[in-house]
């Protein structure tokens, strides 16, 4: 997280994560885009008005993804589009910055499929 995020989102650009620097988490990642601090630092780029709101670095790692690498199907939940979901431990718009860093995946699906799946989560019930 090395640019001014703010400037670049006031500026209307499709913004993107990445993890080819810093941690390879990207909840890490995301917790890192709101005050703009440097991975094992301290330091802040470009100061506090080049934050990011939690939504808006949510928003780099899927709609704002699928936009700048062409993928229309992907990145939300929509009608027609792929049926990829993940589901956290906790929802990462409300819980504090410091625990964004240890959200757990629970389960990955992938075209509507099963993928990944951690264990802690009940099997649907029968109905």
């Amino acid at each position: 997280m090395s640019t001014a995020l703010r400037r670049l989102a006031d500026a209307c650009l499709d913004l993107a994560g990445g993890s080819d620097w810093g941690p390879k988490n990207p909840w890490e990642q995301i917790e890192l885009a709101q005050p703009q601090r440097f991975a094992g630092s301290d330091f802040r780029n470009d100061g506090p008005d080049q934050t990011v709101s939690r939504a808006e670095a949510l928003a780099m790692w899927t709609t704002g993804a699928a936009k700048v690498i062409g993928w229309s199907d992907v990145g939300s939940l929509a009608p027609r589009n792929q049926a990829d979901v993940l589901i956290v431990d906790r929802d990462p718009l409300r819980c504090t910055t410091e625990d964004l860093a240890d959200t757990k995946v629970l389960r990955t699906m992938l075209g509507g499929r099963t993928v990944y799946d951690s264990g802690d989560l009940a099997a649907p019930a029968d109905d």
